[in-house]
């Protein structure tokens, strides 16, 4: 058998950096006992730059960079003279083998390395490996870094076709969450490896159930990629060519819970709380992302006046100390430290400006700094688990929802709490106005949007016949075969004219108003619309979550709707 073994710097080095002798020792002794039973194998090592520093008695950890590449050239010599010695009292021969990114990401270069492995395994030796970090030191940015030595050990067992990877850590496993920063981490016992027939299935699963097997649709999964994923296409338009497929509010949402049930309940983890998204990579980091060029110009500025500069060459000479490249000439500019270029002040938000920095400085213009908006706490409905455990019958998963459904009952709590709806009948009273103030809002955008549109074809009418009706009165005129080869000419401009003067019937229009109006009234109603759109959608958010509430408490409480509607029939009878 062929075995990878990953181990990492807690495991091999005390805290101070120095060897930790007896797990070592202990580890050596397994590992030889393993290669005498006749498996082949690998040791994935980390613990260079722990061990470098321990060497050459730094404080810590270094954080500069050409510190830890000093750190990892010393540490690595004396790992592989630990290696050696110790492998040695066991009759083994121990080879190193130091890697970058490049060296598994071009072909060549990747089927060199696996040459080398082959060989050395041929002769019997225990090819020891790790990252060559005195080498590969852009851990942001470039291409030649491979990061964690859990995934040099996944891409080293790839390359060398092994039977079994070991990753030796100091956590328990693998969990949904970093247990040191999460209570609720949950510990995934075993996963289950996706394949490209699974991930076939279970896109199959999520069109069948979004579509409802009224649209066609094809699943494409990708095989070529690093990681295996598909596509979904669907046709807009039904099998039976009656509707079309029409999306909804949150849809993304409710495919996003569509797709981690369904990976539940074959097996796969799914991200419990990922973070919203409007879109962009950058949305999705949120506090994370880091500030762009000119948002770090704009700290640095607010920083430099922060410290009470007196005039504006004060100001240039904070900018300065600050590492700011200043730039003075027709516009001001600066440039930040390891910046690339200039960003000129006129480019910056309104309180940036060359101008507004003077009237700063001189206290006639006070900027408070922006302070971010707490999230607010809005429970999501629970769910039910009995009725799914009767569908899905997995472990994993009742685990999982019980603990969702207990932060969702403490974040319901909470909501109640912070909007001071602690009794159940004002609950009830409050969501019966929130309904009705949103189906007022929504009756009174509804009807604004059908006289936009009545108007628009009334407009459409009233050009028509404006453009015809002198066509059509000369038809009228005529008579006998004048007229059936004025017809003939005429026909479509008649036909036009005739139906918008139906259309006026049908609406019993003695006068056409006049499309001024008509155009005024359209802009009237679609500013009014405008202006709406904020008070409707604020109240649509406001009753989704005070329902959502008010299921969740009856939940809670265990009062279901039959219930409800059986005390009403008793209270009739």
């Amino acid at each position: 058998m062929r075995i990878v073994v990953k181990i990492g710097t807690s495991t091999l080095a005390h805290a101070a950096g120095r060897l930790n002798i007896r797990r070592t020792e202990e580890l050596v002794k397994v590992l030889s006992d393993l290669k005498n039973a006749g498996n082949q194998l690998i040791l994935v090592s980390s613990g260079a730059i722990g061990m470098g520093v321990g060497r050459l008695n730094l404080p810590g950890r270094p954080a500069d960079m050409p510190t830890k590449q000093a750190a990892a050239a010393v540490g690595q010599c004396e790992l592989m003279y630990a290696y050696d010695r110790l492998f040695a009292q066991y009759n083994h021969t121990v080879a190193q083998l130091l890697l970058t990114g490049e060296d598994v990401r071009f072909p060549h270069r990747r089927q060199n390395f696996v040459n080398a492995m082959e060989r050395l395994l041929e002769l019997n030796a225990l090819p020891i490996v790790n990252e060559n970090d005195a080498v590969a030191t852009d851990e942001v940015g470039e291409s030649t870094t491979i990061g964690e030595n859990d995934t040099l050990a996944a891409i080293v067992a790839e390359c060398v076709g092994a039977d079994l990877l070991i990753l030796l850590s100091d956590i328990d496993g693998l969990y949904t969450a970093d247990p040191r920063k999460d209570e609720h981490a949950a510990l995934i016992p075993e996963v289950g490896e996706i394949t490209p027939e699974l991930a076939n299935k279970i896109g199959y699963d999520l069109a069948m159930s979004l579509t409802k097997g009224k649209h066609a649709f094809i699943v494409c999964t990708h095989v070529d990629k690093h990681h295996i994923h598909s596509h979904i296409v669907f046709n807009s338009t039904a099998l039976d060519c009656t509707r079309k497929f029409r999306n909804f509010w949150r849809s993304s949402f409710a495919i996003r819970k569509i797709s981690d049930m369904l990976c539940l309940e074959n097996g796969l983890s799914v991200i419990t709380e990922p973070k919203p998204s409007r879109g962009s990579y950058g949305t999705w980091l949120g506090g994370d992302k880091p500030p762009t060029v000119r948002g770090q110009l704009e700290q640095i500025i607010d920083t430099a006046l922060g410290h009470g500069c007196k005039d504006f060459d004060s100001f240039i000479a904070a900018m300065k100390t600050a590492g700011v490249e200043v730039k003075q000439g027709k516009h001001l500019a600066f440039k930040i430290p390891n910046g690339r270029r200039f960003v000129r002040c006129d480019s910056l938000r309104a309180d940036y400006s060359e101008a507004a920095i003077m009237e700063r400085i001189s206290g006639k213009r006070i900027v408070t700094p922006r302070v971010k908006a707490a999230a607010r706490s809005k429970p999501n409905l629970l769910i039910d688990i009995q009725a799914r455990m009767q569908k899905i019958n997995s472990p994993e998963f009742e685990r999982w929802a019980k603990i969702f459904n207990l932060k969702e009952m403490a974040k319901t709590v909470m909501y109640l709490q912070e909007n001071g709806l602690t009794d159940l009948g004002e609950l009830e009273k409050v969501c019966d106005a929130a309904v009705q103030k949103f189906n007022d809002l929504a009756d009174q955008s509804k009807a604004a949007r059908a006289r936009m549109k009545d108007i628009s074809e009334l407009q459409k009418h009233i050009g028509a016949y404006g453009k015809t009706r002198e066509i059509f009165a000369q038809y009228r005129k005529l008579t006998g075969r004048k007229r059936e080869k004025f017809y003939e000419q005429h026909s479509s401009e008649i036909t036009t004219c005739q139906a918008a003067k139906r259309y006026f019937d049908s609406l019993g229009l003695k006068k056409l108003p006049s499309m001024q109006s008509l155009k005024q009234e359209y802009a009237m109603l679609k500013a009014e619309n405008k202006k709406r759109y904020p008070e409707y959608k604020q109240a649509r958010e406001k009753m989704v979550e005070l329902l959502t509430a008010k299921n969740n408490v009856g939940r809670i409480l265990g009062v279901t709707e039959k219930e409800k509607n059986r005390d009403r029939q008793q209270g009739v009878r």
